[in-house]
């Protein structure tokens, strides 16, 4: 079994994860929503060592984590609207879609070879001294079997992550939801996914920001398991709004 990074030996397990990455293998990252399975986002190899062990199909394009802004720029083509919500919530729990510049070496694989791809910057600090010593971003969806819940804690992790990846320890994530995920790239801003950043909070910063892809009403949760799940009613506002864009989107898979 691969050794979990002791947190009284952070500087000595940050260098041990950045050889890792720098070696095109992966590691395993906490960041302030969940716990991230990162690889070396220029390299091919890497993202597909992602896919892989997630068991994720490869057209279901991967975030990219970076350590500030300024990154991004070398990358991404940020507009004006894009700065507004990165200069509000960044580094935090937020990935916005950017379109990737032609000079770009991020690897092509990790967005499904779309010019559009999901950034943020996280704020966790672990996960920001792990980026601040590495010269690439790092490709990093959650730490999970894909149709497998998130970790937000390494007791959640799978045994099969566990045992084939290196971990950096941080502890509980403070939030315990996804990222927020916006596209705001044309005169439409669009929230693809309702996540640790309240629709309630994001409607401040853009009025008219469109919540795509959403119910408000909840279906009956099916699995091989079970007839059905049956669900209290959350109340449509703040977090119980992100709850139940949860459920609406599992009922439909």
């Amino acid at each position: 079994m691969k050794p979990i990074l002791n947190k009284n030996d952070v500087e000595i397990n940050i260098k041990k994860a950045k050889k890792i990455l720098e070696n095109g293998d992966l590691v395993i990252f906490p960041t302030e929503t969940v716990y991230g399975l990162g690889g070396n986002a220029i390299d091919e190899n890497a993202i597909k060592k992602i896919y892989k062990i997630k068991n994720r199909p490869s057209n279901n394009p991967l975030i990219c984590h970076f350590k500030n802004i300024d990154s991004i720029e070398k990358d991404f083509v940020i507009n004006d609207k894009s700065y507004e919500l990165a200069n509000q919530f960044w580094p935090g729990p937020l990935t916005l879609i950017l379109e990737k510049k032609e000079t770009s070496n991020i690897s092509p694989i990790l967005s499904n070879h779309k010019k559009f791809v999901a950034c943020r910057i996280p704020k966790h600090p672990t996960a920001q001294k792990l980026l601040q010593n590495l010269e690439f971003p790092i490709a990093a969806p959650s730490a999970n079997i894909s149709t497998k819940l998130s970790s937000t804690r390494i007791i959640h992790l799978s045994k099969k992550l566990k045992d084939n990846i290196f971990l950096l320890d941080g502890g509980k994530s403070f939030y315990g939801l996804e990222s927020t995920i916006i596209n705001a790239c044309n005169g439409n801003p669009k929230i693809l996914r309702l996540g640790s950043i309240t629709l309630e909070v994001i409607e401040k910063i853009i009025p008219n920001i469109i919540l795509e892809n959403h119910s408000n009403f909840l279906h009956i949760l099916d699995n091989s398991q079970s007839i059905g799940i049956a669900v209290a009613p959350v109340p449509d506002h703040n977090l119980g709004k992100t709850i139940n864009d949860r459920l609406t989107r599992a009922s439909k898979s």
